[in-house]
């Protein structure tokens, strides 16, 4: 038998738990949508839905922000990428947005160089395809944070806008200051805050400025009351953070969140670890502690982390990539059983996972 026998038999069942986790997925996702989309009486789902509806009624002069569409737990900047598409019939714009943000996350892909092979098998994952079926934004939220992790040396001026653009949700750019602080990109930085302030003054001179009152009447209670409930509540069976994952164990609030907060401050203290390289490997490996450090992210915001670990995989070559991407496409297909556990596993899941990809060797000299 030869020496790479062995290393082909790994690969090969690593293989195969992807692609079962993918049919697993597909089934699943497809009854959820057709759950979703009775709301709706077509084949809309009820989440593009209230996006659709959201940005049309903040497009009219006087907009009439009925209890439903209260609960859009977005924050103003959201319009900005919602109201184009609201322009359209929902129908088109569901396809719409939904074809464009794959196009979106695959161009950010290939503009910080990972290949063809690897985005494809990135986007053969549960997050995307939850996305694709709900009409959920994380395709859109994952091409911002690629083109953030992946380009501050290369392109830092495109990095920084990438990162000042995550306002749409801003929680998942917590970890980006120090990245950009980290990899010494100062241009990032500047970048990043012109790009904010430029996004706020369009958003006011578009909606004007009582649009923000929506965040402190709508989004933010709502957010709150989300992250406030106890367990099991909306859609906590479907979060990756650690602070659902001890509110799931019964920890107290303010417990949990401040175990949240230290997680994030460690994940911080990370990005300062990670060696100086080249090639984009500390980047695919910032994107495993991006989701932990939030407390607010769910398994459809993940479709960046599925894409960096297949860029780990087949354009780095290190197979604990390929095991890292197996338990992440098993785990999130799993979900639906795996969250009548009574336990958030989410969290527990994206450990092995960073685990599998944090650098084995001491940090390169500075």
């Amino acid at each position: 038998m030869s020496a790479t026998a062995p290393r082909r038999a790994v690969t090969a069942a690593y293989g195969a738990v992807i692609g079962l986790s993918a049919f697993a997925a597909l089934l699943f996702d497809l009854a959820a949508h057709r759950a979703v989309s009775a709301h709706t009486g077509g084949f809309v789902p009820y989440d593009f839905d209230l996006f659709w509806r959201n940005a049309r009624a903040f497009s009219q002069p006087a907009p009439d922000i009925t209890p439903d569409l209260a609960k859009l737990y977005y924050p103003p900047p959201f319009l900005l990428l919602t109201t184009p598409f609201s322009w359209l019939p929902e129908p088109l714009a569901y396809i719409a947005w939904d074809g464009l943000g794959l196009l979106a996350l695959a161009a950010a892909a290939r503009r910080v160089g990972w290949s063809w092979r690897a985005i494809l098998a990135g986007l053969a994952c549960q997050p995307v395809f939850f996305c694709i079926t709900l009409g959920q934004s994380g395709l859109f939220v994952s091409a911002l944070l690629v083109l953030a992790l992946g380009a501050p040396r290369a392109n830092p001026a495109l990095a920084g806008v990438a990162a000042g653009l995550c306002l749409i949700k801003p929680q998942f750019g917590l970890l980006l200051p120090g990245w950009f602080f980290a990899r010494r990109c100062w241009r990032a930085v500047v970048a990043a805050v012109l790009a904010m302030a430029v996004a706020s003054i369009l958003l006011t001179l578009g909606w004007g400025a009582g649009i923000w009152h929506n965040l402190g009447a709508h989004a933010m209670p709502g957010a709150r009351g989300l992250l406030q409930a106890n367990w099991p509540s909306g859609f906590q069976t479907i979060s990756v953070t650690p602070f659902v994952f001890l509110r799931s164990l019964r920890v107290g609030l303010s417990g949990a969140l401040l175990a949240q907060a230290g997680i994030a401050l460690a994940a911080m203290a990370a990005l300062f670890y990670l060696p100086a390289r080249a090639d984009n490997r500390p980047a695919l490996v910032a994107a495993c502690l991006v989701p932990l450090a939030t407390p607010y992210a769910m398994i459809y915001d993940l479709p960046f982390l599925a894409l960096s670990l297949a860029a780990l995989w087949l354009d780095l070559g290190e197979v604990r990539g390929l095991a890292a991407l197996a338990l992440l496409d098993a785990g999130t297909s799993l979900y639906p059983v795996l969250s009548k556990l009574g336990v958030s596993l989410g969290a527990p899941l994206l450990v092995p996972v960073l685990w599998l990809v944090w650098p084995k060797s001491r940090p390169e000299a500075r």
